[in-house]
């Protein structure tokens, strides 16, 4: 028996996924890198979508170097593309033009 509607539960990954951010930001900022390639490896996991986030936050600059990084980012921007098309292909959105 499912007890939250389907867009519960994707809310509910969407703070999931937040609430690990976060957690990856901190391990960073304390220098914990493998805790915060950890939480971030965790946070694509829980359904990711924000490429911005992991390229552009500051507290990531020492973990960039790390194959690890490339991976998730890699897994990251895929996922992101693929929403990206999805999105410029539907007919019905807000501003679409055929």
């Amino acid at each position: 028996m499912r007890l939250l509607p389907d867009t519960a539960l994707a809310a509910s990954g969407r703070i999931r996924a937040l609430l690990i951010q976060r957690n990856a930001e901190i391990h960073a900022y304390m220098g914990e890198l493998d805790g915060a390639l950890a939480a971030i490896e965790r946070a694509v996991t829980s359904g990711l979508i924000d490429v911005a986030w992991l390229e552009l936050c500051p507290l990531f600059d020492d973990l960039r170097a790390d194959p690890r990084y490339a991976v998730v980012h890699a897994t990251l921007t895929e996922r992101a593309a693929g929403i990206r098309d999805a999105l410029r292909r539907d007919p019905d959105r807000p501003g679409h033009s055929s």
